[in-house]
């Protein structure tokens, strides 16, 4: 800007202060920090320039973006499966804050102490290191989940039969057995399909519960529906799962 500047308050260029007022000439020692206005008596004495020809006012962005990864990542470090986002983010605010903090140190051993959001940046250092060990809480859920998964779609080596299917009273009528053949205590959730010549036109599912290795557990089931024909009756086994680790 020439001296024909409009006159007012910009951004201190010696960076002693926020802002320092321009009077249409040159800079003045009316200064403010924190929308509190000092005196600077050195102020204009140490400018060689009559202009305020300056650089544009450190953004606080970075910090900003600190922080509120850090809040996210703190939300969601625990989460099974999820606790991966919550460590990516932590890191970056982790990055992110570190660098606002040796910026603005950097600057203030200059002589050029500048409000880049310090305060903000320490927090979000703070806590990036709290979401980062939430992390490990996140970590071990997720083996948990992933083990409860895996005992309900493998429920281990196991061999399951039909021994009766008929109707009865109208209704469809299954009996049968499973065996575990794994060396661990396992439950089951068998789906029996019921078909009429073939085609399938019922399912039921029945819960056999802690049954030891190498023992037998015998389940029935029956249908909700009538006029099944023990002719036309056919009883299938669609699918076996395994029993739910925790919970019903």
């Amino acid at each position: 800007m020439e001296p024909n500047t409009v006159a007012g308050w910009y951004p201190d260029p010696t960076h002693r202060f926020e802002f320092r007022y321009f009077n249409g000439e040159r800079w003045t020692a009316d200064v403010a920090q924190h929308s509190n206005r000092y005196v600077d008596p050195i102020g204009p004495q140490s400018l060689n320039y009559t202009g305020p020809s300056f650089q544009a006012p450190p953004s606080r962005a970075m910090a900003i973006t600190a922080f509120v990864f850090a809040l996210c990542s703190l939300a969601i470090a625990w989460m099974p499966l999820i606790f991966v986002v919550g460590a990516a983010g932590a890191l970056t605010a982790l990055i992110l804050g570190i660098i606002v903090l040796r910026r603005s140190a950097r600057d203030n051993a200059a002589g050029h102490p500048t409000q880049i959001g310090q305060g903000l940046a320490m927090a979000a250092v703070c806590i990036a290191v709290a979401a980062c060990g939430l992390c490990v809480v996140g970590f071990q859920l997720t083996r948990v989940v992933l083990r409860a998964f895996d005992d309900l779609v493998n429920p281990g080596p196991y061999v399951v039969k039909i021994d009766r299917c008929e109707s009865e009273d109208g209704h469809a009528i299954a009996e049968g057995s499973i065996r575990n053949e794994d060396v661990e205590t396992h439950g089951y959730t068998i789906t029996i399909a019921y078909r009429l010549d073939g085609k399938r036109v019922e399912t039921d599912s029945v819960r056999v519960v802690d049954v030891g290795a190498g023992e037998t557990a015998e389940f029935a089931t029956a249908s909700d529906s009538v006029n099944f024909s023990s002719a036309r009756l056919t009883c299938t086994v669609q699918s076996v799962f395994g029993q739910a680790r925790y919970g019903d």
